[in-house]
């Protein structure tokens, strides 16, 4: 029996580099989706359906199509879930890692990774998902800070640099 595979796809901040003016899809999630269903089709794995959620941050966990995957794989529509890697479901170590060794699990749902080279099926117990995890987890932390910081040092200085016509 096939298996029936929900693609997810994220990206985290706004593209500049849109298809299109009309298409709120950018081309990077639109290459996560090409590169997962090519994937699909190879691996004679039949789609379910895709989700994506375009400029979410992987700390939040509120993201639209990411509770509508949830909530589908919970009625139990499809058996596996295919992503371009970890950090896709979310930058968060504990909440990911709730994901990947309970909820899912739990749900009987075999999770692939492309990049990380990952396959619950298969997984061996080595522990190189953790420590990437931990890593996605550290560049959250560390991008908020620093985006933080450029914030502060701009409210400071743009006194500054404000020349009235």
């Amino acid at each position: 029996m096939k298996s029936k595979v929900a693609i997810y796809a994220r990206l985290s901040r706004e593209d500049e580099d849109k298809i299109d003016g009309n298409k709120s899809e950018s081309r990077s999630i639109e290459n996560q989706i090409k590169v997962l269903s090519d994937y699909a089709r190879e691996n004679d794995l039949d789609i379910y359906k895709i989700y994506y959620d375009d400029g979410y941050s992987g700390g939040n966990f509120e993201r639209p199509e990411f509770k509508k995957l949830l909530k589908d794989m919970y009625q139990h529509k499809f058996d596996t879930i295919l992503i371009k890697d970890i950090s896709r479901l979310g930058r968060v170590v504990y909440k990911v890692g709730e994901l990947i060794e309970c909820i899912f699990p739990k749900n009987n749902i075999r999770v692939i990774s492309l990049n990380d080279k990952y396959d619950s099926l298969t997984y061996n117990d080595d522990q190189s998902i953790v420590i990437r995890n931990f890593l996605n987890d550290y560049y959250l932390k560390e991008f908020k800070r620093k985006c933080r910081q450029a914030r502060t040092h701009y409210a400071r200085t743009k006194h500054l640099n404000y020349y009235p016509k």
